[in-house]
């Protein structure tokens, strides 16, 4: 895949729509919704989390699913994040 890439035959956003629709067809998701894919962190988590929250509320849907894939290789606020959670013994301006 990323010889693909890197040979033009293939751009890097096609390659994660592909890889989106995929998501979608293995968890078989027959409802609107959008797969969003980040690096990964504890600092990106929220964002993703935010966007589906008001997207959710948008739809008057009931909530949304978070799943983290491969929770045991990424940072280890990583999950505490996804729910919205500090993650941190620190507060944003550094102070405990």
């Amino acid at each position: 895949m990323l010889e693909a890439v890197e040979n033009g035959h293939v751009t890097f956003q096609n390659d994660t729509q592909d890889i989106a629709k995929r998501i979608s067809a293995m968890m078989h998701v027959d409802v609107p919704h959008e797969v969003i894919i980040l690096p990964s962190g504890s600092d990106t988590e929220p964002i993703p989390s935010a966007i589906a929250q008001a997207r959710a509320e948008r739809l008057g849907s009931g909530g949304i699913v978070n799943i983290v894939v491969a929770a045991g290789e990424v940072g280890s606020g990583t999950a505490a994040a996804s729910g919205g959670k500090h993650f941190s013994k620190f507060a944003t301006d550094g102070t405990l």
